[in-house]
């Protein structure tokens, strides 16, 4: 009876020990992965994001000189329209009835005109594309 309770003791001990380390071996953390594995995956991982940017890029570049493109044929829609104000001015549309309200429209168009052609955004060509001199640079 003297040596019941300490072999029982033991035996429990021994058996949560090894039911731990059991355990720990179960469903404990993954080994890691080796140090070279890890940067190839991460580099693969990195690749994919690169080339999900590239082509955002160029979705956006597309974009871009399509909307400088409206706005330059709308600078140059503007400019017509300014000289055929200038026609329809010479050719007497201001005289008549209430001559006042024809300048004031003109001078309206004309205020809405400059301004839409002024401070246009220029499209930069890339530094292996620049225009040579003399030459109209992309976007204009």
């Amino acid at each position: 009876m003297k040596l019941l309770l300490p072999t029982l003791c033991l035996a429990a001990g021994l058996g949560l020990t090894f039911g731990f380390v059991t355990h720990a071996q179960d469903g404990g953390d993954p080994p890691a992965k080796p140090p070279v594995e890890a940067l190839l995956d991460r580099v693969q991982a990195l690749e994919a994001e690169l080339s999900g940017l590239k082509k955002g890029q160029a979705e956006l570049e597309v974009t871009l000189t399509a909307v400088v493109t409206y706005l330059d044929q709308r600078a140059d829609a503007a400019l017509q329209m300014s000289k055929s104000l200038d026609i329809v001015e010479a050719k007497g549309f201001t005289a008549g009835i209430n001559p006042n309200s024809r300048e004031l429209l003109l001078s309206s168009w004309r205020a809405f005109l400059a301004a839409e052609g002024a401070t246009l955004p220029k499209l930069v060509a890339p530094e292996d594309e620049q225009p040579a001199p003399g030459k109209k640079p992309p976007g204009r």
